[in-house]
């Protein structure tokens, strides 16, 4: 989203271009949620590394 006037919506065989106000205020909407719980800095570094702590764990438990 860049503004409110289009929103860009890209999949793995199309683009799209949303025009209709509608909407483009359900993607804003959507947009927003996903803004609030997004995270950043350090907390970021921590969710990242807290998944990879777990999937490496997780891999040598299943070696055996």
């Amino acid at each position: 989203m860049f503004d409110d006037k289009v929103v860009l919506v890209e999949t793995a065989s199309a683009k799209m271009s949303v025009t209709q106000p509608g909407e483009i205020e359900s993607y804003f909407k959507t947009f927003e949620i996903l803004r609030q719980s997004a995270v950043y800095g350090q907390a970021a570094r921590d969710l990242i590394l807290t998944a990879i702590e777990h999937f490496v764990r997780r891999g040598r438990g299943n070696r055996g």
